[in-house]
């Protein structure tokens, strides 16, 4: 029996990072000895996209290039993926969709072995046909769209579930029905400027634009 596709991202449609984005940005103010802001007022302003403004606050706006670093270096490490959890009743979300479409999950981490770790301790494997994963989060919509183009399965009527500007740009450029969620790491107003097909306050939502 045919089955669309839905491609959809991990952080932020799935699982709520916050926590782990906060402790990881924590960790490394203190460690170049800036003041951390509070995790609401990090959180708000990591969402508008004004990381500027946080290091200005953070008072170690000479230390951009080393914060990056030390970022990349440690958002990906397993101490840190503890932090992150699954929406409340997103699984029965997802076991709904995979009933009626095919699932894949599509995202970009640097360490893929730490995203199947995670994916087994989340108990989220199972939900997914298939899961499809590029060794670069340097928040390239590029290689996003070269990740789904590239799948052996690609069908024009599918669907791109996400919570950034990149998941909107690949699916404008794969010219698949994009729609955003507003339980991610960007706010109403950065999404809708990007100009999804729906937006959607979170994954639980789905059935407002989809057909059950």
């Amino acid at each position: 029996m045919y089955l669309p596709n839905i491609f959809i991202d991990l952080d932020g449609p799935i699982l709520d990072v916050s926590e782990r984005h906060y402790q990881v940005y924590k960790q490394i103010i203190f460690q170049l000895g800036g003041f951390p802001l509070e995790k609401r007022m990090y959180w708000r302003l990591k969402r508008e996209k004004r990381q500027h403004r946080i290091l200005q606050l953070s008072k170690i706006t000479d230390k951009k290039e080393k914060f990056a670093k030390m970022w990349l270096n440690l958002i990906e490490k397993r101490s840190y993926l503890e932090c992150d959890r699954v929406f409340p009743n997103i699984k029965n979300t997802l076991n709904a969709l995979k009933k009626q479409y095919n699932l894949i999950l599509v995202t970009l981490r640097n360490h893929p072995k730490n995203l199947f770790w995670q994916l087994k301790i989340l108990s989220l494997k199972p939900y997914f046909k298939d899961i499809l994963c590029q060794k670069e989060n340097k928040g390239n919509w590029l290689s996003k769209y070269r990740l789904i183009k590239g799948y052996d399965f690609f069908d024009p009527s599918s669907y791109l579930i996400g919570d950034t500007e990149i998941d909107i740009l690949a699916g404008k450029k794969l010219k698949i029905k994009t729609i955003a969620v507003l339980s991610g790491i960007r706010d109403k107003n950065i999404l809708l400027s990007y100009q999804p097909d729906y937006i959607i306050d979170s994954l639980k939502d789905i059935w407002k634009v989809l057909k059950r």
